[in-house]
């Protein structure tokens, strides 16, 4: 009769050491979070005529504006998507529970909530005088926020691209000056500890100018340093519009807020002939967040094997 109550004592010990591990495992959430935003100002000048270039400069002018926004997590069916030819501004491409709250060109960062999300905007004239404008200042903004596990690589993006042919009828010397504020962080959320759990954000900004043989001829990425132009003259370079933010460092340790702003210029001299002009700004976030085995399986067979021993004692005791 004791040998039954010693077996039924260890069958419940194990049972509620497996059932306590189990709980903990189940509650061990995985989370993870990321964001990029970036705005740039562009100003064109015209040096030879001495102002801001206008639609009068260019013999021909004709003008491509092209915007997208993906939003894709793992757990959610679909890839909610928008664009635009027409306006640099698309509307909000969102995925997750969270989206409801989220408002169209919001550039703050919301962090709370399971999500991804990518938007773009665009407003202003780069050059005067057209019915449908070169957007001057242009933002982009990707921003995951995972208040839990989620299954595979989700990713969120935006982008904006400017493209315009023109044709100068004589020699002309160009300056473009901008003013950028970025913005980037990462981080991983306690119990996202485990490969292949990461995360990071990052922007781009590249002007270029191509010859009618669709040849480079200028190309501008300022990054902070000497360097990042080829087929011009920077001027000045205090801004890295080539920014990033990643980690797979666990317990909630992440990069912080890593924001910059500052100036940049560069010049180009034209010889008169046709050419293509496009501005290319990007955002990026990418995340993957899985939940430690907490405690893992050894873990729980321990448990398991001091809850046996424990009462194995107990009756030997008894006995």
């Amino acid at each position: 009769m004791k040998t039954v109550m010693k077996k039924t004592k260890i069958a419940a010990a194990c049972a509620v050491a497996l059932g306590l591990g189990l709980g903990a495992a189940g509650n061990a959430q995985a989370g993870a979070y990321t964001f990029a935003h970036s705005i740039v100002e562009l100003t064109v000048f015209n040096l030879t005529a001495g102002r801001i270039a206008d639609a009068g400069d260019f013999t021909t002018l004709s003008i491509l504006d092209q915007s997208g926004a993906l939003a894709n997590i793992g757990s959610v069916p679909g890839i909610a998507a928008t664009s635009s030819l027409t306006t640099p501004d698309t509307l909000l491409a969102c995925q997750g529970v969270t989206c409801g709250g989220i408002a169209e060109n919001d550039w703050s960062q919301i962090k709370v909530g399971h999500f991804g999300r990518a938007d773009t905007v665009g407003t202003g004239a780069i050059i005067t005088g057209l019915v449908n404008p070169i957007p001057a200042s242009v933002g982009v903004l990707s921003e995951i926020a995972f208040d839990h596990t989620d299954i595979g690589t989700t990713s969120s993006n935006a982008s904006d691209t400017t493209t315009f042919a023109f044709t100068v009828a004589d020699p002309t010397d160009f300056r473009f000056d901008l003013s950028a504020t970025t913005e980037t962080e990462s981080l991983l959320h306690t119990n996202a500890a485990v490969p292949p759990s990461t995360v990071g954000s990052n922007g781009t900004w590249t002007v270029s100018i191509f010859d009618d043989n669709n040849n480079p001829i200028f190309d501008w990425s300022p990054n902070k340093a000497a360097g990042g132009i080829s087929g011009g003259t920077e001027l000045s370079d205090n801004i890295d519009l080539t920014f990033s933010s990643t980690t797979a460092i666990p317990d909630g340790i992440g990069t912080g807020l890593l924001t910059d702003s500052g100036l940049a210029s560069a010049s180009i001299s034209l010889a008169a002939g046709q050419y293509n002009f496009t501005i290319n700004q990007t955002s990026q976030s990418s995340a993957i967040a899985v939940k430690v085995p907490e405690p893992a399986v050894i873990g729980l067979l321990g448990i398991g094997l001091l809850g046996m021993t424990a009462f194995r004692r107990r009756g030997n005791k008894a006995t």
